[in-house]
């Protein structure tokens, strides 16, 4: 029944983010780049700079090259998910903007075998759909939720939601295993949803 529901969460938000114009796409790359750096310096890390995982971008997801010019610009170490195919919670290596990509198992750009790789302090993912409790819609293969559980289960983290206005719905139903967003940041708001 609950994976019913999710089927036409997945759907509706798929089509509502399909349906966003040019102009709103790029209007919301911009608005990325000026809100991001301030939400990663809100939740600083030891003497360090933080180690921030963005997302290539597939299926009509926002844009986040802007974004990662200006955290990259503010000093953050950038990093990507690798193996979307495995199984098991993904990897992260280091990435800047211009580097030379590869299509992973499933088509998705990420840095290539070399890249070193990191655990971010602070993780950047696009949803299907969400709520403003942080609960979000994916596209059912569990990568996130494991991904996010075993940083989470080593380490402080924050997860940033990022998706259109239009693909907010007023209740997702979720799961024991469901790994929801600290903060969701769309085209027109910004939504605190830690407990």
């Amino acid at each position: 029944m609950m994976s019913s529901y999710k089927a036409e969460f997945r759907k509706v938000g798929l089509m509502r983010r399909a349906s966003v114009s040019a102009t709103e796409r790029a209007g919301f790359a911009a608005r990325l780049a000026a809100v991001g750096p301030e939400l990663v310096a809100a939740f600083p890390v030891d003497g360090r700079p933080p180690v921030v995982s963005l997302f290539s971008p597939i299926n009509s997801e926002p844009d986040v090259g802007p974004l990662a010019e200006a955290l990259m610009a503010g000093g953050a170490t950038l990093v990507l998910p690798v193996d979307w195919s495995s199984g098991t919670p993904l990897l992260f290596r280091g990435w800047r903007p211009g580097d030379r990509l590869a299509a992973g198992p499933l088509g998705i750009a990420e840095p290539l075998e070399g890249a070193a790789e990191h655990e971010p302090d602070i993780v950047f993912f696009p949803a299907v759909a969400f709520d403003r409790r942080g609960h979000r819609i994916g596209y059912g293969a569990g990568n996130v939720d494991r991904s996010l559980a075993a940083l989470r289960a080593r380490k402080p983290i924050r997860v940033i939601g990022i998706a259109y206005a239009v693909q907010e719905v007023a209740e997702i139903p979720n799961e024991p295993h469901d790994q929801a967003f600290d903060q969701v940041v769309t085209d027109r708001d910004i939504f605190d949803c830690s407990p």
